[in-house]
């Protein structure tokens, strides 16, 4: 565990240099790996778009469809979510050195050891997100690849090889290629652009509850003499949030869009998939791959809304009637900022919570009812 958290901010660089599409002196391999990433997307989009031509002019296989209609959408998705992260880099890196120096900063000897043991544990949990989130999605698109490519004479690929001809000598063998070649990445790719997100997101949740538990002195009578130096960190520690928060809000409100606009498209070929194909034990894992991410986001959203609720009802547990003249303008003044609704907007429109999860679902289980019945 101990390794995993010595390593955490390079995992946060790394998933800001694929996220962004950034080229770096820093890592060589990870050149290397971006050239790979970029050859893998644009093979799987052409093959993909080829395959859902010719099943529509064919007519011939719903599962092939269905299914590259579905890397169809993942790609379209990626792309978006590159874009947006390439244009706010800059707040990117801003973000990504704020959480670099959490575990550097020198809070005050009144806290004690707590906020650093808070910022270690938030590592933690950032460490072994990385640690089991991205593999999972690898391994199942290896895993996809693996079957399909054992099935392959079955006539179901997701993918088709653009521009030859299917009674070319080495169709089959470029076919298999091609599977083998772009799962993998894409099942690389798309859990790193989920990464930023909640890796910093865990961190300021680990500094929402450092908040909190300054706020905590001021409900205790034994440091009642520290009240006005408490009370100024306190101030400078949300005021530091809410620009955090503003920066993340402004980078992830078109991802979170994105996001959510792929996974209505995403659930809605997969959902057809199993109800067409209910034996297929894959598409259930799809299914589960598919809402992860976008249970990720709304989870999220909705965590930091009830830490932001939390402080606000701190606020009002303190000992305010001992405060000097001073220190109750500067209390009633974060308790009015604290009343404003912190949380993730997707878009700027749409708020990021539990209960825009299951609109989600319902969404994209509605559409695929009314599309199966017309099929």
């Amino acid at each position: 565990m101990d390794r995993l958290v010595e390593h955490h901010d390079e995992y946060l660089e790394w998933t800001i240099l694929v996220s962004t599409a950034t080229f770096c002196r820093k890592y060589w391999w990870h050149n290397f790996i971006m050239i790979s990433i970029f050859v893998g997307h644009f093979l799987s989009f052409i093959s993909s778009v080829t395959n859902v031509k010719y099943q529509v002019q064919q007519g011939r296989d719903w599962l092939s469809l269905f299914s590259s209609m579905l890397i169809v959408n993942v790609e379209i998705e990626m792309i978006g979510k590159h874009l947006s992260y390439y244009v706010h880099k800059h707040l990117l890196n801003n973000i990504f050195e704020w959480v670099k120096n959490l575990p550097l900063r020198d809070f005050d000897g009144i806290f004690k050891d707590k906020p650093k043991k808070t910022i270690r544990l938030a590592r933690k949990y950032s460490s072994l997100f990385f640690a089991f989130y991205t593999p999972n999605f690898v391994i199942t698109a290896v895993v996809y690849g693996i079957r399909l490519f054992s099935a392959i004479g079955q006539k179901h690929p997701w993918l088709r090889v653009p521009f030859v001809a299917d009674d070319h000598p080495h169709f089959l063998i470029y076919e298999i290629i091609i599977h083998m070649y772009c799962f993998p990445f894409v099942g690389l790719t798309y859990p790193l652009t989920d990464c930023p997100l909640v890796i910093v997101g865990i961190q300021i949740m680990g500094f929402l509850d450092i908040i909190n538990d300054a706020i905590g002195y001021l409900q205790k009578d034994q440091f009642t003499d520290q009240y006005p130096k408490i009370l100024r960190k306190v101030y400078e520690f949300h005021n530091e949030f809410i620009q955090v928060f503003n920066n993340l809000n402004t980078i992830f409100s078109y991802v979170s869009l994105i996001q959510f606009i792929g996974s209505v498209s995403m659930f809605l070929c997969t959902f057809s998939l199993v109800l067409v194909y209910p034996k297929e034990i894959l598409m259930y894992q799809n299914i589960a791959c598919i809402f992860a991410p976008v249970a990720l986001y709304c989870i999220f959203g909705q965590l930091i809304e009830l830490k932001t609720d939390k402080i606000r009802e701190e606020l009002y547990q303190t000992n305010w009637y001992t405060f000097n003249a001073i220190d109750k303008k500067n209390l009633l003044l974060m308790l009015k900022i604290s009343q404003l609704n912190f949380c993730m907007m997707a878009g700027g429109m749409y708020n990021i919570n539990i209960y825009t999860l299951f609109q989600i679902l319902k969404l994209a289980v509605t559409y695929c009812t009314l599309i199966i019945a017309l099929l």
